[in-house]
């Protein structure tokens, strides 16, 4: 993520502008998400709250526990029989009285494989005996008080799983969100049961399950509850008997429950159309075109050109506006759909020109000039709410000069710098919210087509169209005479992205038909877990507070976009990296027997990193699969196999590179305030050893070795 661009002066303009001021939360009214506080329209307190369309599970919020197989119905048309089926009535309420529109979620055939799992307790609780990040390997014990289970015919398979209370300073002790945060993404349509135990507060007092757990649990009668019967049954048949066959003693339960995971199908099916049809077009006669606008001459000591333009881009979104001014801001932003609810290019403006940088370096110039080879091409993509312009920074300057690679870069649509007044807008009403995953898949193809784009130029196959006096922006008059040189390779060409670069650039490393190395630096997977354990939660929480006061609601809500954060982000796509990859309709050329290519990853991280939980990479790191820690490691994260690097006799095609930085001051587990910024984050780009690390990634046949003396360090 990138914090000078979301300093909270910033985000007080924004919020100033659209919400209309920046001090703390409005007096907030009564929480619209709890099942025994919602009120009826006159004020009064419900009479009989089991009457409202809530989970009952728990009793401290109307949505909790989520997921939860309560909010689906039978559908005999989805590819796991099943589709949420969220009622409004359930849903949070902004300030203004307005709910949460379920819809965002109720076309999904099933809750989201890398969802969180939250509940709601009174607390202070007794948090010692949670198997936190650090001890996840006690969560799969018979013992742990939160256990997570597949289920698999009538047997239970335990799922590693690390659990923790929220610790933010605006929570609420009496309504204390409780997290159990799987430690992989979980597999696709699949039944999960969930049950918790053994609880207890700060005093030593226990925590007891609610009055309707309890009846179903005990077999006691709850009149007043008129579903609970039928709950009950489902409990009997297909929950109880389960956990008592996995030794789980029934009396002991405070909460059980399932859940349905969705089909991969239903999730990327949007963004595998987008891309497929988005290349098809571009590689039509005709639609493949780069315009040059500006050619900057020795804009910096180490750089030869900086050439402006943009890449005509087949536009899947209703508009180009990133809605920061519409009056219909999100509609803007979000996806054409035909009759069928398929994406479509949009009629009225087929294509988008969409501004890119490249960045040649002094390096290259003279390496061509000289006769030597064409440089590597290299694809950036930027931090959270930043643009191409990172590419203009030393840091980056600096490692294009000395790697002899050619940088180009677009800015990430969805979540650049022009998009965070309409993302604002949307906590403001998240029911607006999809517009941002929707907008960021236009935003991947517009990644996949600035990199088709240069390998067709680069090929002969794709227009150029300069509007500057320098006809060839791309090439250089060799010193010893004859036609000018083109300073890249079209057939080698890398991905490199930091921060939210880095978390993008691993949906980008799933989808990917042209690149098939991809370095992601301080990057992760999951960005409701990654969000609510940020600095940046501390701005973007307080913004959402403004509409949406009670912060368990925030807390809930936060879970659950995950579903929408699906559609674009890597939890959908890293489980693709390797095998099996992605379905593809292009060619045989461009995907051979129909499948994605397989793809290799190196992950850089940096302990105790306070933008980008580095639980987040671990995270990604199991759900890719196959991925090793380059030892030696400052820690070697739960489940992951190791490595020492490549030598002469074998090749370490992925890795996992943790950078530790002294001085940076350690971080305690679990979802809390950070409480500002280590070196870890902005760190890593700059390590001279993580230079030569990728380096020797980006090659024709390259792979990952131990650059570092011992532990990776800035040196």
């Amino acid at each position: 993520m990138k914090r000078r661009l979301i300093a909270s002066s910033s985000i007080c303009v924004f919020v100033f502008t659209l919400l209309g001021g920046c001090g703390g939360p409005s007096p907030s009214p009564t929480d619209g998400g709890s099942s025994d506080a919602l009120p009826r329209s006159d004020g009064a307190p419900p009479t009989n709250p089991y009457l409202l369309p809530c989970e009952h599970i728990n009793s401290l919020h109307c949505l909790a526990p989520w997921p939860s197989d309560r909010y689906t119905v039978s559908d005999p048309s989805t590819a796991t029989g099943k589709r949420i089926a969220l009622p409004s009535e359930a849903m949070p309420t902004n300030r203004e009285g307005t709910p949460v529109d379920p819809s965002q979620w109720n076309w999904m055939d099933g809750f989201s494989p890398a969802t969180s799992i939250v509940t709601v307790v009174r607390g202070p609780i007794d948090k010692s005996i949670l198997p936190n990040e650090t001890r996840i390997g006690d969560s799969i014990s018979p013992q742990s008080p939160t256990l997570l289970f597949e289920v698999r015919g009538s047997t239970l398979q335990p799922v590693a799983h690390y659990a923790e209370v929220d610790e933010w300073p605006a929570v609420e002790q009496d309504r204390l969100p409780l997290y159990i945060r799987p430690a992989a993404r979980l597999r696709e349509r699949t039944r999960y049961i969930v049950a918790i135990r053994g609880l207890k507060r700060a005093d030593g007092t226990p925590i007891e399950p609610s009055p309707y757990f309890r009846a179903i649990r005990d077999r006691t009668p709850l009149p007043e509850a008129p579903d609970i019967e039928m709950r009950r049954t489902h409990f009997e048949q297909n929950i109880f008997p389960l956990l008592s066959a996995t030794g789980v003693e029934r009396a002991t339960l405070i909460e059980a429950w399932d859940f349905t995971t969705g089909s991969n199908e239903r999730i990327y099916r949007d963004m595998l159309t987008i891309r497929d049809e988005g290349l098809r077009i571009l590689d039509m006669p005709g639609n493949c075109r780069i315009t040059v606008t500006q050619v900057e001459e020795d804009p910096e000591p180490n750089l030869w050109r900086r050439v402006h333009g943009s890449i005509r881009t087949p536009l899947f979104l209703n508009s180009t506006d990133p809605a920061a001014a519409s009056p219909t801001p999100f509609e803007a932003a979000r996806i054409r759909r035909n009759n069928d609810g398929r994406p479509v290019q949009n009629s009225e403006t087929p294509f988008a020109e969409v501004p890119f940088v490249a960045s040649i370096p002094k390096s290259v110039e003279r390496m061509v000039r000289e006769g030597g080879a064409p440089a590597r091409l290299l694809v950036y993509g930027h931090g959270l709410f930043g643009s191409r312009g990172e590419t203009h920074s030393e840091w980056f300057r600096r490692t294009i000069e000395e790697l002899k690679m050619v940088g180009i870069a677009v800015d990430w649509w969805g979540m650049s710098e022009n998009d965070l007044a309409r993302v604002l807008r949307s906590l403001r009403d998240f029911s607006s919210f999809i517009a941002t995953p929707e907008r960021l898949q236009q935003g991947l193809l517009n990644f996949m087509v600035l990199t088709r784009s240069f390998i067709r130029y680069g090929q002969g196959r794709c227009e150029l169209n300069s509007m500057t006096s320098i006809a060839q922006p791309f090439h250089v008059a060799p010193g010893g005479g004859g036609d000018p040189r083109l300073v890249f390779n079209p057939e080698e060409r890398y991905y490199y992205g930091n921060s939210q670069g880095g978390i993008m650039g691993l949906s980008l490393a799933g989808l990917s038909v042209d690149i098939v190395r991809f370095v992601s630096g301080v990057g992760g997977i999951a960005y409701s877990t990654i969000i609510s354990r940020s600095t940046n939660w501390g701005y973007f929480g307080n913004v959402l507070g403004i509409s949406y006061p009670a912060y368990v609601d925030r807390a809930i809500m936060l879970v659950m976009s995950q579903t929408m954060w699906d559609l674009a982000e890597p939890a959908t796509y890293a489980p693709f990296i390797h095998t099996p990859t992605l379905p593809c309709t292009l060619d045989a050329t461009t995907c051979p027997d129909g499948r994605t290519p397989h793809h290799h990853v190196l992950l850089m991280v940096g302990q105790d990193d306070a933008q980008v939980p580095t639980i987040s990479a671990d995270t990604a790191a199991r759900t890719i699969g196959d991925v090793p820690v380059l030892l030696p490691a400052p820690y070697v994260p739960y489940g992951l196999p190791t490595t020492m690097g490549s030598n002469d006799t074998m090749k370490v095609r992925d890795a996992m590179a943790i950078f530790t930085f002294p001085g940076s001051r350690m971080l305690p587990p679990g979802t809390r305030d950070p409480m500002g910024d280590t070196p870890s984050h902005e760190g890593v780009r700059r390590a001279a050893s993580a230079l030569r690390m990728m380096d020797l990634f980006w090659r024709e046949d390259g792979a990952v070795y131990h650059t570092c003396d011992g532990v990776c360090d800035p040196e």
